[in-house]
């Protein structure tokens, strides 16, 4: 595959993830629909690595590390959101933490907030693609 196309990858990955989040938080299955959430943001991230280094995107599932090292310019407030999403990718997969997540984060105002931040997010990715 070339760059380009790794970057295609990607960032379709990333917004078909992010419609199964939509749906999910629809069906009110709303700590899967945040971890979908990570998901979309974690392949976006990828996409926008590969377009600026012209290289594999690193191997890791930590969105505040895809930021570092690259253009992306990161405010502490982009950072900080990113960190909790974060969250959701391994309060998910772990059953001994997921009562402790569903209690704190499986409801539908909780969803609905990060999948707005998650939306701002993407479009914001997005937008550096485009200036490749």
């Amino acid at each position: 595959m070339s760059h380009h196309e790794v970057v295609v990858y990607w960032k379709e990955g990333a917004e078909q993830d992010f419609k199964v989040a939509e749906g999910l938080a629809q069906l009110g299955h709303f700590a899967y629909a945040l971890f979908f959430c990570h998901l979309a943001l974690e392949k976006m991230l990828k996409a926008v690595y590969v377009a600026q280094h012209e290289k594999h995107a690193p191997l890791t599932h930590n969105l505040v590390s895809l930021t570092q090292g690259g253009e992306i310019e990161v405010t502490p407030d982009i950072i900080k959101d990113l960190a909790v999403i974060n969250e959701f990718n391994m309060q998910t997969r772990y059953p001994d933490q997921k009562s402790e997540f569903y209690r704190e984060f499986n409801t539908r105002e909780y969803a609905e907030t990060y999948i707005a931040k998650t939306t701002t997010l993407l479009s914001w990715l997005k937008k550096r693609l485009n200036q490749k």
